[in-house]
């Protein structure tokens, strides 16, 4: 059961990097329990755990908290399903390339 955490120590740390994956760190997506008590926490949490959510995840959809915190999207992707022109394609793999390089240089390694 997801809780939120306890102290100031814990405070940006989560207590379960798979909140990430499939929420935003202010719910848990697996009991529905508050985690997060406000978007501004839960984004300092998942600033402090983005690299090893990223490790754990599958490579073809982001994690939930990587789209609303990062700007990343799967648009490439689904652009391709659709037999979109190879332009947009790489239209929106540039889109999501600077998406990175911006977290990259706010919140170096």
């Amino acid at each position: 059961m997801a809780r939120q955490p306890r102290d100031q120590k814990h405070r940006h740390k989560p207590v379960s990097n798979r909140l990430f994956q499939f929420g935003n760190g202010l719910w848990s997506f697996f009991d529905a329990q508050a985690v997060y008590p406000d978007r501004k926490t839960a984004k300092a949490a998942w600033q402090g755990c983005r690299r090893e959510v990223w490790a754990q995840r599958q490579r073809f959809m982001p994690p939930k908290a990587a789209r609303e915190y990062d700007g990343l999207t799967s648009d490439a992707l689904e652009l391709i399903s659709s037999g979109a022109p190879l332009d947009e394609v790489l239209d929106a793999l540039r889109r999501d390339r600077r998406a990175v390089d911006r977290f990259e240089r706010r919140d170096p390694r």
